[in-house]
Order: C-alpha cells, then structure tokens, then sequence
C-alpha cells in the first residue's frame, strides 16, 4: 500500500508488484478461455430448446463438465490467493534479490500456463485431469526450490502446507485412477473422485490458510 499527497488531500492506492500484475494478467486469460471453451457452441443453437435438446442428451456429461469449470475456478482462486500473499511476504524482506522475483516468476508462469491448459481442456474428461496433476507436479517442485531461498520461518511454515497440498492432491488423483480407471466401466467415477480430491484439499487449503489469504497474518 502506497500513499501520495498532492496539495492538500491525499490518494491511497495500491500499487502492484510485477508479479502481482501478471497474477491478475493469467487469472484472467484463464478465466476467460474456460468460458470460451466450456459455451462454445452456444451460438450456434437455435434457442433455449435446442441448448436443453443438446444437454439432455447426455445430461451425465453435461453436469460433469460444468464440476469441471466450477473447480477450475475454485483451484485457480486458491492458486492465485496463494501466489498473491506469497508475493507479497517477499516484498516485505529486505533482502530479496533480483534472482528470486526472477525465479518465482518463472515458477508462476509455468503454474498459470498449466491453468490455461485446463482452460483448454476443459470439455475434456481425461486431459483436464492431466494437465491439473501436472500444474500441481509443477507447483510442487517450485515450492521446494523456494524453500532453498532465505525466507522468514512463518512463510517457510505455510509453504512446507502447500508442499503437502501438492503431494496430497497427486497421490489421491493417482490413487483415483487405480481405482476408479475409466477402461474398468465405471463412467466418470475417475472424475468426480478427482473433482471430491480438489474440494477437498482446497477446504482444507482455505480452512488452515484463513488469514494468509484474508492478508491478515501467518497462522
């Protein structure tokens, strides 16, 4: 938070960091390309009958699709949150080095690329899964390599969380796929058990993580 007076009256305003303006930049690319994707052909139907003609023919499907988009956003949100506070905690130490903004901005990058592929992928049933494992490999390999970096024990603490969020969230999706593989007949069980493993390590994420994201302090 930055404040500057001109005259007699002063304006405060916030003013974002680099990485704070590519986070929103991202957000928003991967926001907008879900839509896209997801109500892609609703221009081309005829009216409100043929939209509900089009659902019900498998309306299965239909009503996964739109879980898909719903925890898309859910994810995305906690990522974003996450990045954000993440961010933030690192301005405030006086000793970050051009090499870590450098770093964590790759780290981001790479993360938010992850997230317009499931944007992408999002009317996919089995792509959509891969590319969310594989932004979570991702996001869990940066936050080990950021753990190398000096930081101050309160952000340590709530990183080494997000290491765990990771591991739990592709372990699951791993145990998800043993169980529940798509060729054993089972339609979308595979992806409703990744959708209830999302929610549930996002619940969890947001449960522990309450203050950090409301930018109030390190719990």
């Amino acid at each position: 938070m930055a404040t500057q007076a001109t005259g007699s009256s002063s304006c405060a305003y916030v003013r974002p960091t680099i990485a704070e303006a590519v986070l929103v930049i991202l957000m928003g690319l991967t926001a907008k390309t879900a839509l896209d994707q997801m109500f892609v052909f609703v221009p081309h139907l005829g009216g409100p009958t043929k939209v509900w003609e089009g659902v019900a023919q498998d309306l299965g499907l239909h009503i996964l699709l739109l879980g898909q988009l719903c925890l898309l956003f859910f994810t995305s949100l906690r990522f974003y949150l996450g990045s954000l506070r993440y961010h933030q905690a690192r301005q405030r130490q006086p000793s970050s080095k051009l090499f870590v903004l450098i770093f964590d901005m790759i780290g981001n990058t790479i993360i938010f690329v992850g997230f317009y592929l499931c944007a992408l992928a999002i009317r996919s049933t089995m792509s959509f899964y891969l590319y969310v494992a594989g932004f979570h490999v991702f996001d869990l390999a940066w936050f080990i390599g950021a753990c190398w970096l000096s930081m101050g024990k309160d952000l340590q603490k709530v990183m080494k969380r997000f290491i765990w969020y990771d591991i739990v969230t592709v372990g699951l999706f791993g145990v998800s796929l043993a169980v529940f593989h798509p060729n054993y007949g089972a339609p979308y069980f595979f992806q409703w058990a990744c959708m209830a493993v999302l929610l549930f390590v996002g619940v969890v994420d947001f449960k522990q993580n309450a203050a950090l994201y409301r930018g109030e302090s390190f719990q």
